[in-house]
């Protein structure tokens, strides 16, 4: 079997790095796959791990606006998967072409929560947001399969009226050996003062529905 994979809207941040982990660790071949054909842009294909079953091919209209990238992805994709592909993989959550079958991943759930979204107030991310709903929710009933990362997520399309007729199923991020160290001793809190500060280390983008403020406002308190 060939997968094919649609990265063509996979420009930077969670997205690339986890389709970068997820074909690092892949074993393809014990699962009868013998290739997987990668669309994107270089800001992705550059950092994909090299492995004999895996290809990678660039369009010059991937480089281009997020309207030229969508009109390529609905236009252009069905016809280059199916020359090389047996099944598309769509991790970006949202397909509308014609290609079949394709499985998706519902990875952002930004668009599903009504209170976040209207933090944005009238500006051109609550208009993008809004695009977004209705694409991933046509993208997910039109689905084959469609892969959510949490029990949650499931509930939260299931909770908008969105009627799966394909496969569904929850597989979470996994995490990577790197990231696993042994345990160092711990300190009372009364250790750390002016002459030795307690070091934090707070790993995210600043937007409005991550709430930042309460992390800041945590370390103040902890500071009074």
């Amino acid at each position: 079997m060939r997968v094919g994979i649609d990265g063509s809207n996979l420009r930077q941040g969670g997205g690339i790095t986890h389709l970068v982990q997820v074909l690092g660790a892949a074993g393809p071949e014990s699962s009868g796959i013998t290739r997987v054909t990668v669309w994107g842009a270089p800001p992705l294909l550059d950092v994909l791990p090299d492995r004999p079953w895996l290809q990678r091919v660039h369009d010059p209209a991937l480089g281009g606006r997020a309207i030229s990238r969508a009109w390529w992805q609905q236009r252009t994709l069905a016809a280059r998967a199916a020359n090389q592909a047996d099944v598309l993989f769509s991790p970006g959550g949202t397909y509308l072409g014609g290609f079949r079958p394709f499985v998706t991943m519902f990875r952002n759930m930004l668009p599903f929560d009504s209170l976040e979204r209207r933090r944005y107030g009238a500006s051109p991310m609550r208009l993008k947001l809004e695009v977004l709903r209705r694409v991933q929710a046509a993208t997910f009933r039109r689905a084959n399969g469609v892969i959510f990362l949490t029990e949650h997520a499931r509930q939260a399309v299931s909770a908008a009226g969105i009627c799966l007729r394909g496969r569904h199923a929850v597989i979470a991020h996994g995490l990577d050996r790197r990231f696993f160290q042994h345990g160092r001793p711990h300190e009372p809190l009364q250790a750390f003062g002016p002459h030795r500060p307690f070091k934090w280390l707070y790993v995210s983008a600043i937007h409005h529905y991550k709430h930042p403020w309460n992390v800041a406002e945590a370390v103040a308190l902890l500071r009074a």
